[in-house]
C-alpha cells in the first residue's frame, strides 16, 4: 500500500510539472502573438518639424508601449528631421525616420533595438528594389556608337563605361539619376523611372571643339588638335590681383610647375617648367621674352606646348614652350576698360626669430649641458641679462622682424585700356 501511494504521488508531481510547463508555453506564445499583433496594429501619428531623432524616439515611447535600445555613439540621435505620418504602424514610421541612413532596427515584442549596419533597401519597399537597366549611347548627329562614355549613378559613387558598340548595363533603383559624360560632348543627367531599356543620344559640344588654341605655327581648333597642348584665357588670369604673371599660372595649366623661391619685392617671380624638365622657353607674340615684363591684363591667352607639339622651335624647346599672345584690336566699337584695385597682403604664418638675449642664453646652456666648465662659456649670466635689457650699445637686442617686416603691406594696381577698330584699321591701347 505504501509503494502504491509513492507511485501515485510521483505521478501527480509529473502531471503538475507538465501542466505548469504547458501553461507557461501557452502564455509565452499568446504573449508573443499579442506583441506581434500590437506592432502591426498599433498606429501612431508623428508630426515634427526640425526635431532631433532622440526627441522623436522619446515621443514614440511616451505615446506607445514601445521601448528603444541603442548605443548613442552608433546612432546619430542629434540629426534634425521633419516628418508628418498619420495613423501608420511603427515599421512605417521607423522607415521614414531612418531613410537614407545606415541605421537598422529589430522589433522583439515591444522592444525595438537600433544598430548601425550597411544601407539596405527593405523588401517591402518595392520602389527601392534594384534592377538591371540596359541601353546604348550614340552620337546624335551621326548615330555612331560612342565607346568609353562614363555613366555614373549620382549620389551612389559607382559607375561604368560603355562598350565597343556603345552598349551598357547597370543596376539601378527607381528614381536614380544617371550622369552621362564624354569628351567633346555635352554632359547629360537623366532620371531613371520604370523603363528597362534606355537609349541615349549625346550632343557634340561644338562650343568647346571650335575654341581656337594658339599653337607654334598659328592657331587651330581644339577639335583638330593631335599634340599635347594646354591653354588658359585672360579672364582666368585676372580673377585676382597678382604682382607677376608667372605666379598667376600656378595650378591653372596641367603639366606646368611654378616654383617661387623668394618673396622679396621685385624678385618674387616663379620659375616655370613643364613636367619637371627644367625652365621652359617663353615666347611672347613670336619673340622670346620674360613673362614678368608684361601685365596680366594685356594677355589674350597662354598656351603650353608639350612633347612633339613644341618641336618646331628646335633644340631649345626640349623643356617645352610657353606661348603668350597679347591682346590686339578687333572689329568692334571702341570699348574703354578701367580697373583699379587696392589690397593688403600679410604673411599667413611665419616663425619669428629668437631675440639676442634668447640666443645668448641658448649658447650658454648648450655649453654647460655639454659638461664644459662655466669659466669657458661663451656668455656670462651678466652678459645674457644685458642682451635681454638692450640698454647697453655693446649688447644690442634689435627686433629685426619688427623692423623689416610689416604685418600688412599695401598693393595697388591701376590700368586703363581702349580696344576697337574696323575692317580697315584695328587698335588697342593699354596704360597700367
Amino acid at each position: 500500500m505504501k509503494n502504491n501511494s509513492s507511485i501515485f504521488s510521483a505521478g501527480t508531481r509529473v502531471t503538475r510539472i507538465l501542466f505548469l510547463f504547458s501553461f507557461c508555453f501557452l502564455s509565452l506564445y499568446t504573449y508573443a502573438i499579442n506583441a506581434s499583433k500590437y506592432a502591426q496594429e498599433k498606429t501612431l501619428t508623428v508630426k515634427v518639424q526640425n526635431k532631433t531623432v532622440k526627441e522623436v524616439l522619446d515621443y514614440i515611447e511616451k505615446n506607445s508601449e514601445f521601448i528603444f535600445f541603442y548605443y548613442n555613439k552608433a546612432i546619430d540621435t542629434k540629426r534634425s528631421v521633419s516628418m508628418h505620418v498619420k495613423d501608420k504602424p511603427i515599421t512605417t514610421i521607423l522607415d521614414r525616420l531612418f531613410e537614407g541612413t545606415d541605421v537598422q532596427y529589430e522589433i522583439k515584442d515591444r522592444q525595438i533595438s537600433l544598430k548601425k549596419g550597411s544601407v539596405q533597401q527593405r523588401p517591402q519597399d518595392k520602389k527601392q528594389q534594384k534592377r538591371k537597366l540596359t541601353g546604348k549611347v550614340v552620337d546624335e548627329e551621326t548615330n555612331e556608337p560612342l565607346v568609353g562614355v562614363s555613366i555614373v549613378a549620382v549620389e551612389e559613387n559607382r559607375g561604368i563605361i560603355t562598350g565597343i558598340d556603345g552598349s551598357f548595363s547597370i543596376e539601378v533603383y527607381n528614381n536614380t539619376k544617371l550622369q552621362f559624360s564624354y569628351i567633346g560632348y555635352k554632359k547629360q543627367i537623366l532620371l531613371i523611372e520604370n523603363q528597362p531599356i534606355l537609349n541615349v543620344r549625346m550632343q557634340p559640344d561644338n562650343a568647346m571643339l571650335n575654341e581656337v588654341v594658339v599653337v607654334g605655327y598659328g592657331s587651330q581648333k581644339k577639335g583638330n588638335l593631335t599634340g599635347s597642348i594646354s591653354s588658359v584665357k585672360s579672364e582666368d588670369l585676372t580673377v585676382a590681383p597678382i604682382a607677376t604673371v608667372s605666379n598667376s599660372l600656378a595650378g591653372r595649366l596641367p603639366g606646368l610647375i611654378a616654383t617661387q623661391s623668394s618673396g622679396q619685392p621685385g624678385s618674387n617671380s616663379a620659375a616655370l617648367n613643364i613636367r619637371g624638365f627644367g625652365n621652359a622657353l617663353v615666347i611672347v607674340d613670336g619673340i622670346e621674352a620674360s613673362l614678368d615684363n608684361i601685365d596680366a591684363n594685356q594677355i589674350e591667352s597662354v598656351s603650353i606646348l608639350k612633347d612633339g607639339a613644341a618641336s618646331i622651335y628646335g633644340a631649345r624647346a626640349g623643356n617645352g614652350v610657353i606661348l603668350v599672345t597679347t591682346k590686339r584690336g578687333i572689329n568692334q566699337k571702341p570699348i574703354i576698360t578701367l580697373n583699379s584695385t587696392f589690397t593688403w597682403q600679410g604673411a599667413t604664418s611665419m616663425l619669428k626669430p629668437a631675440s639676442a638675449g634668447q640666443r645668448a642664453e641658448m649658447e650658454r646652456e648648450k655649453h654647460l649641458q655639454a659638461g664644459l666648465p662655466e669659466s669657458s662659456a661663451p656668455f656670462t649670466e651678466e652678459a645674457v641679462q644685458k642682451y635681454y635689457d638692450g640698454t647697453d650699445p655693446l649688447y644690442p637686442n634689435t627686433d629685426w622682424y619688427k623692423v623689416l617686416i610689416r604685418d600688412w603691406a599695401p598693393e595697388q594696381q591701376h590700368y586703363i585700356s581702349v580696344r576697337g577698330g574696323s575692317e580697315k584699321i584695328k587698335y588697342y591701347g593699354f596704360f597700367g
